[in-house]
Formats: structure tokens, sequence, C-alpha cells
């Protein structure tokens, strides 16, 4: 009964697919090559929103709130503190 049941938890741990082999391979830089590049604004670091509808970027040691549709660019009064890196975060 022991024997029975640890070949079912070893079975139950298990993460692979039968019929499928090998790890899964990265695209090829090929693929990117009739992408177009679209410049939006300089940043240092960035997030861009859930919704994709605005982003907080950080340039030259100053915080800024960009508008993703018009590329409007309102500067973000942070104090004495410094962007040392910025996440959007859900909860606000």
């Amino acid at each position: 009964m022991l024997a029975r049941s640890s070949l079912l938890v070893l079975l139950a741990g298990c993460d692979l697919v039968f019929g499928v082999s090998g790890q899964p391979e990265p695209c090829e830089l090929g693929s990117f090559e009739q992408a177009q590049v679209t410049a939006i604004a300089e940043a240092d670091d960035f997030s861009v929103d859930w919704d994709q509808t605005f982003a907080v970027i950080n340039h030259a040691g100053l915080a800024w709130e960009l508008s993703l549709r018009d590329r409007m660019k309102t500067p973000i009064d942070l104090g004495v503190h410094l962007p040392y890196a910025i996440a959007l975060a859900p909860e606000g």
C-alpha cells in the first residue's frame, strides 16, 4: 500500500506533458526585422499603467507623467525624494 501511494504522489507532482519533449526556444531576432520603431519619449526608467493610457517616466533625475495618447508630459513634484525606481502598483 505504501509503494502504491508513493507512486501516486510521484505522479501527481510531475510537471511533464506526455508526448512533448525539449525546452521552449526563444524567438529568433530575425522575427523582429520588419518591426517599426516608434519613439515615444526619452526615459531612464518608466512604468506603464494597466490600460496603457499613461506612463510615469524618470528622465535626467526628474519624474514625469506621460500621456500615451498625446505624449504630453506633466512634471511630478516628489519633493526631496529622487526617483531611483518607478513602479505603478494596483494599490495606488
